[in-house]
């Protein structure tokens, strides 16, 4: 069985300010650890791709954003997850939908 899951990136001193993404078959956990490392590889310009995210965590500090798991599915393949993704952008309106 897959299983996607939409999680939250929170700064945790203006819940107004947030990031929803999703992801297949991983623990949260990882999900954050990577998010440290690709962090750090942006910092040392070492990282090709951009997300609006590393921006927030340059102003704010990464250290102060929390990551949520918000729902989990069982899904059939990367486009049933992303639909679910798109769902919960257009339903929440965060960061990375603007």
């Amino acid at each position: 069985m897959t299983y996607g899951i939409i999680y939250q990136l929170t700064y945790n001193k203006d819940s107004s300010i947030y990031y929803i993404d999703a992801v297949i078959n991983k623990d949260i956990n990882i999900i954050w650890k990577t998010y440290q490392d690709n962090y750090k590889k942006y910092l040392n310009n070492e990282l090709k791709e951009q997300n609006i995210l590393y921006l927030y965590f340059k102003v704010f500090g990464i250290n102060n954003f929390i990551i949520t798991k918000l729902k989990e599915f069982i899904i059939l393949d990367k486009i049933h997850l992303k639909a679910y993704h798109l769902l919960y952008i257009n339903k929440f309106k965060p960061i990375n939908n603007i």
